[in-house]
This record gives structure tokens, C-alpha cells and sequence, in this order.
């Protein structure tokens, strides 16, 4: 599975949503792979606002440069700024 890795702009924290948080991973298709959200939604498919269980996705800055370019990378590169959403 591939995690979201936020290139540029900022996580909504207000919004809480599924499309930058960190527990939404991606295989065929997009996944929630909180246990609790999941327990509580009846379902691991994500798509919610104002999630109690939403955590901002892994940035950039948060990586290191070589695991960034490394063939077989588990990150799916998304952008946030306002330009490019």
C-alpha cells in the first residue's frame, strides 16, 4: 500500500478530511486503514468530513531526500496548494 506524502501547501485541519489525512492509503483504491474510523463507520472505505481520527498526512520536510527518490517508494505524491488543487 502507498501513503500520501504532501509535496507542497498545508493539511485542512479544520476540514479533517480523507483526502490528506494519514490513514488514508492507497493500493487499487483509496483506504482507510484506521481501526477505530472503521469500526465506527462500518466501512474502510474512505470520503468523510470532521473525522475524530484524522491525523495530517506525512510531509515532505518529513522525509528524507534519499528515501524520497529511492525506486520503490511507498508514497503517492500530492499536492495542496491552492494553485494545483
Amino acid at each position: 500500500m502507498f501513503e500520501m506524502l504532501i509535496m507542497s501547501g498545508e493539511a485542512d485541519s479544520e476540514a479533517k478530511a480523507c483526502d490528506d489525512c494519514k490513514h488514508c492509503k492507497v493500493a487499487v483504491s483509496w483506504w482507510c486503514t484506521n481501526g477505530d474510523a472503521i469500526c465506527e463507520r462500518g466501512t474502510s472505505i474512505p470520503g468523510v468530513e470532521g473525522c475524530p481520527h484524522w491525523e495530517a498526512a506525512t510531509y515532505k520536510k518529513d522525509v528524507p531526500w534519499i528515501l524520497r527518490v529511492l525506486p520503490g517508494n511507498p508514497w503517492i505524491k500530492i499536492y495542496l496548494d491552492k494553485e494545483t488543487k
